[in-house]
């Protein structure tokens, strides 16, 4: 079960998380998401007993767009959101599992 513990992230949700792992034992994985990060995510870990979690470690990088209508944004007031792109960055993937192994 993927969850944060019915909190915005899954270090506010560490109480529900833990009683979630404890009930769940080795019937069902819960799955501990919200916010995760390499400042966060070992504390997560050992207040929960989670043994599983899902984060996303991501970056924005500029698009390849050469046209740029400085007027018109699609989608909102963020006139910019349309000229970069979200990956995953992989830098931060390797610190986060390192940091949680710890």
């Amino acid at each position: 079960m993927l969850t944060s513990g019915q909190r915005d992230t899954a270090l506010e949700g560490a109480d529900l998380l833990a009683d979630l792992v404890r009930q769940a034992g080795d019937r069902i994985i819960i799955l501990g998401c919200g916010g995760l990060d390499p400042q966060n995510i070992a504390e997560v870990r050992r207040k929960t007993g989670v043994s599983e979690m899902h984060f996303a470690a991501l970056k924005d990088v500029p698009s390849a767009m050469r046209y740029r209508n400085p007027k018109v944004g699609m989608g909102g007031t963020d006139l910019d959101r349309e000229y970069r792109n979200t990956v995953t960055d992989e830098v931060l993937v390797a610190a986060t599992i390192a940091a949680a192994r710890a």
